[in-house]
């Protein structure tokens, strides 16, 4: 293909030369060899690609050509000024332009460009009519591969498997099926390249051969079949989470080169990879590998990825025709919108059998995330669109009214400068559902959007400028989630008890606590008896600021009304009083009926403090598990049964400044028995976080993954006294932070009941000497941590070794401020 077009553009009777064929079939590829050929790099002064895409424009086509020919725009504004510099600067010169993606008729003239006998224009489209057009001179199509080929082609992304006397046939008669577009042979071969089973085969096989059309002359439903067999690319993608990261990436412009680091970071931000900051952009950098090698993305610079043009459209058509595919936008920690399940579990969906025709997926599609905006997009854009995107930009003013008649979602988070929406932007927006506006500062809500009666979710977390919701909000009786976490609000209104049929409420009350102003205004931060009117509650989240003496009151009447509420899953609430905490478990069906798959208390009077001294990344850990037990200062000289009974079903447990508590075995051995996680700080009475002599031939924290202790005055053990087999079998992390009278952290005999450790850090210990300790006087300990691979000893000014053991096999070792260590 790349021979016949050179010898083509000898001939001078050839100057526009046209490709074309289906999306898929290796257009691109086949520029990509021209610019290559050696022929080519000789002959021209410029090698010019411009990927044009459904939506170009001229200036942006005219900008382009300058910026790969290093030409100076300064001070050039219309596009017809451009085009006369363009002209000037091309004139006499030898170049070959390829314009790649080309959907309508381009007029060169008007670009600047006008070939003359010694230049060429290369143009690759899906269209026939569209190439005669633009490049009336020469129609090459490009052809599928021949079987071989694609047989070949397909073994080399599959694999081994594929000799399977059980697989290679259907393998055989999936290459068939694949019509030889090079893109569909390597994204179903990636797809199937760790399948042994051949059920999965016979599976893939059977969507494939149920698709009709592919054969069809007509593009449109060219397209459409290619979509549907596409798709086996994503329903293979082995969790939720994946295809979540997957379809965020067409929010995007089209052929925007995403930057890796940005596209995590708002996954980070949507809550679609969660951790600590290390953990998420691992787990980031992890996701992007796995849509690369499924040829979801494709890697351009080593920083940037891109979705193929056909890639794109399967992404837009999966949001449009697939219910729920888009509720990863609305929140990750709500399970329902309307009917729809959302991210609880993975799912696998099957080839829609009524897809949306292709031309309806791009003009329902309005999409412009992180695109630099400053100003929305033009208003006939809005009309026809179904879901608008542009969120991450800098748009700081929105029209008065727009006609959307159609629009269900509109997502406008992260635009920073937008403080204000126009009184009457809602107005003629009669079927939106979804709007999120979160991280924007605003300062209210307008009042049209009171007036949506088919509203489902508004999503306005963290708008700092945000300090009241008006009554009117009552009035939007469809709403199921209300997220308001992170604003400036003062107090709810007591309208809120009008929406019959919200399940999700999150809010939370940062504001003034301590102003006597806000005491006099509002009397409750939650009014009396609202809570008990949501009987749809499914989903409940209170966060109050520490030191916040109001909340001591209203938390009283909270803890009852919850006895109202027979539909609740998931509960985030502070009880500051160990009676509250009686009161709702005694009373709630939720608890009786262990109904509760997630929960968040914290019991006691939270310290107030400017910021935690213990670790960001730690408290994002904790913040992570599902069901979590925070036990603060409280002035009880007992452990009280209540506390018990949570801690007994709870998987992570954070200890805070309690004072008269020596050991977690103090809580009951076999009521910690399930924790997975655990953070203990600032306990001044804690010797020792199990006391083995307390415990006999017991088991204790089998299941505890992660430790963490933080500033325990009176720390001298980790474990006193004999251990049991088995006991912290799971444990892979364990932190050591400001633990003054700890002289090491494990003895040799320990050792071996630590055989998942991975990752150890000890920090500021001024009694450390070692961190495994030789119990044997007479010879030397041979004792070492098999799967330990990090190792961070920092401000441990009496610290000697490590132990006498080598630890040349630590993948990670960091050792800082530690003046009298002797590296073995």
């Amino acid at each position: 293909m790349v021979q016949k077009i050179i010898e083509c553009m000898k001939d001078d009777k050839y100057r526009r030369i046209g490709i074309y064929g289906n999306g898929g079939i290796g257009k691109t590829t086949v520029l990509k060899a021209l610019l290559s050929a050696p022929e080519i790099k000789d002959k021209f002064d410029f090698l010019i690609q411009v990927t044009v895409s459904r939506y170009w424009s001229r200036k942006k086509i005219q900008l382009e050509i300058a910026r790969q020919i290093e030409l100076s725009m300064e001070g050039i504004q219309s596009a017809d000024e451009l085009a006369s510099k363009l002209f000037h600067a091309l004139q006499s010169r030898k170049y070959l332009l390829l314009l790649d993606d080309v959907w309508d008729s381009i007029n060169l003239a008007a670009l600047g460009i006008n070939l003359e006998s010694h230049s060429r224009l290369v143009v690759a489209t899906r269209s026939v009519h569209i190439c005669k057009n633009v490049a009336s001179d020469r129609q090459i199509e490009v052809g599928a591969l021949s079987w071989k080929e694609a047989w070949n082609l397909f073994q080399e992304q599959v694999g081994g498997v594929i000799n399977s006397p059980s697989i290679r046939p259907r393998a055989e008669a999936i290459v068939s099926e694949c019509g030889g577009l090079p893109l569909m042979i390597i994204v179903i071969g990636r797809a199937l390249a760790k399948e042994s089973d051949v059920s999965g085969w016979r599976l893939v096989l059977g969507n494939l051969l149920s698709v009709t059309g592919l054969e069809s002359g007509d593009v449109e439903n060219c397209d459409e079949a290619l979509l549907q067999k596409l798709k086996v690319g994503y329903d293979k993608l082995h969790d939720y989470d994946l295809k979540c990261c997957f379809l965020y990436c067409v929010l995007f412009p089209e052929d925007h080169n995403i930057q890796i680091i940005e596209l995590i970071n708002y996954w980070i931000q949507e809550g679609l990879v969660t951790g600590n900051s290390a953990d998420a952009s691992r787990k980031g950098f992890r996701i992007v590998r796995h849509l690369t090698e499924a040829s979801l993305v494709e890697p351009v610079d080593g920083v940037s990825i891109k979705m193929h043009d056909l890639i794109r459209d399967l992404a837009s058509w999966i949001i449009l025709s697939e219910e729920g595919s888009l509720d990863f936008l609305v929140g990750r920690k709500f399970n329902k919108v309307g009917n729809q399940e959302l991210m609880l579990e993975p799912r696998t969906i099957s080839i829609a059998k009524s897809p949306q025709k292709l031309p309806r997926v791009e003009n329902c599609l309005l999409s412009r995330a992180g695109a630099g905006l400053q100003l929305p997009p033009k208003e006939s854009e809005w009309e026809e669109a179904e879901m608008i995107f542009l969120m991450d930009n800098d748009i700081s003013k929105l029209p008065e009214e727009l006609n959307c008649r159609k629009l269900k979602m509109l997502f406008l988070q992260r635009n920073r400068r937008l403080t204000t929406i126009p009184a009457s932007f809602f107005n003629s927006m009669p079927r939106l559902q979804v709007v999120n506006l979160s991280k924007t500062n605003i300062r209210s809500l307008p009042a049209s959007l009171y007036s949506l009666s088919g509203l489902q979710a508004l999503i306005l977390r963290h708008c700092p400028c945000l300090s009241e919701i008006s009554p009117r909000i009552g009035e939007v009786k469809s709403i199921e989630i209300l997220d308001l976490t992170g604003t400036e609000i003062y107090s709810l209104p007591h309208s809120i008890g009008q929406l019959s049929s919200l399940k999700h409420l999150h809010v939370s009350f940062y504001a003034y606590v301590d102003d006597k102003k806000f005491h006099n205004k509002h009397k409750n931060l939650v009014p009396c008896g609202i809570i008990s009117e949501l009987q749809s509650l499914e989903e409940l989240s209170i966060e109050v600021q520490s030191g916040d003496t109001q909340w001591n009151t209203d938390a009283e009447f909270v803890a009852k009304e919850l006895s109202n509420l027979n539909k609740l899953d998931t509960l985030c609430i502070c009880f500051p009083e160990i009676k509250f905490l009686r009161t709702f478990l005694g009373s709630s069906p939720a608890w009786k009926a262990d109904n509760l798959r997630k929960f968040k208390f914290v019991i006691g009077h939270d310290i107030k403090r400017s910021a935690s001294r213990v670790p960001r990344h730690a408290e994002q850990d904790y913040d992570q598990q599902h069901k979590c037990l925070r036990y603060v200062s409280t002035d009880i000289d007992h452990i009280p049964n209540e506390v018990k009974e949570v801690l007994k079903r709870a998987t992570a447990f954070y200890l805070d400044h309690q004072s008269r508590i020596r050991s977690l075995t103090e809580f009951g051995i076999q009521i910690i028995r399930q924790l997975k996680f655990c953070t203990v700080s600032e306990c001044s009475d804690i010797e020792s976080i199990v006391d083995g002599g307390s415990i006999i031939d017991e088991i204790a924290l089998p299941n505890l993954s992660h430790l963490s202790l933080h500033y325990l005055w009176n720390l001298n053990k980790i474990w006193k006294g004999e251990i049991t087999a088995e006991s912290f079998k799971a444990l892979k992390v364990l932190s050591v932070h400001t633990c003054p009278r700890l002289g090491f952290v494990l003895s040799c005999s320990m050792v071996q009941y630590f055989p998942s450790l991975e990752d150890l850090t000890v920090e500021d210990c001024a009694s450390m000497t070692e961190i495994i300790l030789c119990e044997m006087q007479t010879e030397v300990c041979s004792a070492e941590i098999p799967k330990l691979k990090k190792l961070e000893l920092r401000y441990l000014p009496q610290l000697l070794r490590i132990c006498h053991q080598s630890y040349q096999y630590i993948e990670h070792l960091n050792i800082k401020y530690c003046p009298k260590f002797e590296s073995n």
